[in-house]
C-alpha cells in the first residue's frame, strides 16, 4: 500500500475521472471509499501525459537553476478549452506565479504540465502545443528538452522504456535540431514580426499587408538564422544560415499571403542550385502578435505555429521555437550588401577562468594562489539544490588568482578563480 500522493497522480485523475486527493482526505477522516471504487475495477478513459517542468539547464548537464520568474505565462487557451467529458485539454499543477523565486534550498520543480486526449496522439499533440506556448523567462528551464522528447518519433510511437534517454542521448543533450520546414516557419515569422515592428502591419487586428500593398515588399529581406543550430555530429554550428524571404503578390490572394523562402547558404551555395530550385513557399492566413507580447502565433500552411519572442533587438529577435533557441536578424537588401564592410565580432576566451556552472554557494576552495594543479584535481565545491557539486581542473595549470570567497553566493558563469596562461608563468 502506497500512502504517498505520487507526482504522476494528475494522469490517473485524468483517465479515471476520480479526485485522488479528495478520496485521501475522506479516508483520513475515517470514511470509506465510494462503492464505485470497490465494487469493480475503475474504468480508464482516454490518454494523459505529464511533463515535469524544472528550473534546470539541459545544455549544462541538467544543473539546477535559480532566480526569479520575470515572465511567467501558462498556456491558458488550452487550460480553458474543455474536451471529452468536460475536462480541460491541459492542466497545470504549480505553486509559482510571475515574480516568484526559485531558490537554491528546495526542489527546482516549477510545475507539472499534463495534457489529455481521447487518443495518445491527441494527448501528445496538445502537450506539444502547450510546451510551445508555455513562457518562462528569468532562469533556465527544461522546456527545450521536454519539447525534444515530445517531438521524438520513437516517443510518438510509444516505443519507450527506462533506457530511452541513455539510448537516444548517449552523449547528453545538445539542443533541438529543427527541420528545414521548421526553419522556414522561423524565418518567415521573423519577417512578419519585422513588418509589425515597422508599423507596416496592424498590431491591433494582426492583419497581413493588404492585397494591393503586397507588391511594396517584393524586394524582400535577408534573414540570418543562428543560435542553437545543432549538426548531425552533435556539435553546435557557429555559422549563421542566410535566407532570402519575399512576399509574392502574384501568388497571394485576398485571404492568403504567399511568402517565398530561399535557403541561400544551405541550398544554393552548398548544392550549387538556382534560386528557383531552392525556393519554397509558406502560405500565411493570419497572425497574432503585438510588440512587447512574448507569444507570436500565425496560421502557416494550414497549421497554427507558435513561437516565443524572448527579446526584440534593433535588427532581429531571440526566439524559442520547437524547443530550439534561435537568434534571427532581418536585413533589407541594401543593409545585406553593406554587411561585408562590418568588422567581425571578437570572441571572448574564457578558458583561463573557472566559472560557476550553476547558481549556488561556494562552500570550499581546495587550492591557493600559486598552486600547480593536475587534470581532474578538485578545485572547489558549490552547493545548490541540496547537492554538492565538485568542480575540477580541466587541464594541468597554475592557479593565478582566487576571485571568490568561501560562503559567497555565486551566479551562473561567475568567475571563481583564474588560471595562469602561457607567458605569464602558467604551465
Amino acid at each position: 500500500m502506497n500512502t504517498r500522493l505520487q507526482v504522476e497522480h494528475p494522469v490517473t485523475e485524468y483517465v479515471s475521472g476520480e479526485d485522488l486527493v479528495e478520496h485521501m482526505l475522506w479516508v483520513a477522516a475515517g470514511e470509506a471509499l465510494p462503492g464505485r471504487l470497490t465494487a469493480q475495477p475503475v474504468p480508464f478513459k482516454g490518454w494523459a501525459m505529464e511533463a515535469r517542468v524544472y528550473a534546470e539547464d539541459p545544455l549544462r548537464g541538467f544543473l539546477p537553476s535559480t532566480g526569479h520568474l520575470i515572465t511567467y505565462r501558462e498556456p491558458r487557451h488550452l487550460m480553458e478549452m474543455e474536451v471529452e467529458g468536460g475536462v480541460p485539454a491541459v492542466r497545470i499543477d504549480t505553486g509559482v506565479y510571475e515574480g516568484s523565486e526559485i531558490s537554491m534550498f528546495y526542489d527546482p520543480m516549477i510545475a507539472k504540465l499534463v495534457s489529455y486526449g481521447s487518443t495518445r496522439a491527441e494527448a501528445l499533440e496538445r502537450l506539444n502545443e502547450a510546451l510551445d506556448a508555455y513562457v518562462i523567462q528569468g532562469l533556465s528551464h527544461n522546456l527545450c528538452f521536454l519539447k525534444e522528447l515530445a517531438r521524438h518519433p520513437r516517443f510518438a510511437k510509444g516505443a519507450t522504456s527506462t533506457k530511452f534517454i541513455p539510448q537516444e542521448f548517449p552523449d547528453g543533450f545538445h539542443g533541438v535540431l529543427l527541420t528545414a520546414e521548421e526553419k522556414r516557419y522561423a524565418v518567415t515569422s521573423a519577417v512578419l514580426m519585422h513588418l509589425v515592428k515597422a508599423d507596416t502591419l496592424s498590431t491591433v487586428e494582426g492583419q497581413l499587408p493588404s492585397h494591393g500593398a503586397r507588391g511594396a515588399y517584393s524586394a524582400g529581406f535577408f534573414v540570418h538564422l543562428g543560435g542553437q543550430t545543432v549538426g548531425g555530429d552533435g556539435e553546435r554550428s557557429k555559422e549563421k544560415e542566410v535566407y532570402e524571404v519575399t512576399i509574392d503578390p502574384a501568388a497571394s490572394t485576398e485571404s492568403d499571403t504567399v511568402i517565398r523562402v530561399v535557403p541561400l547558404t544551405a541550398g544554393m551555395e552548398k548544392g550549387k542550385k538556382s534560386k528557383e530550385e531552392c525556393s519554397q513557399t509558406v502560405t500565411v492566413r493570419d497572425i497574432d502578435w503585438e510588440l512587447g507580447v512574448p507569444l507570436f502565433r500565425a496560421h502557416m500552411d494550414g497549421g497554427l505555429r507558435t513561437l516565443q519572442c524572448l527579446a526584440s533587438r534593433t535588427l532581429g529577435y531571440d526566439l524559442f521555437y520547437g524547443g530550439a533557441y534561435l537568434s534571427v536578424e532581418v536585413y533589407e537588401p541594401r543593409e545585406q550588401a553593406l554587411l561585408k564592410h562590418m568588422l567581425p565580432v571578437l570572441e571572448v576566451d574564457n578558458s583561463k577562468y573557472l566559472q560557476c556552472p550553476m547558481p549556488g554557494q561556494l562552500i570550499s576552495l581546495a587550492v591557493q594562489e600559486g598552486d600547480v594543479v593536475e587534470v581532474g584535481q578538485e578545485l572547489a565545491i558549490v552547493e545548490a539544490m541540496k547537492m554538492q557539486n565538485i568542480l575540477r581542473a580541466p587541464k594541468k595549470t597554475t592557479i593565478q588568482k582566487l576571485r571568490a570567497e568561501i560562503g559567497s553566493s555565486l551566479k551562473v558563469d561567475q568567475v571563481i578563480l583564474e588560471f595562469a596562461v602561457p607567458g605569464d608563468g602558467g604551465k
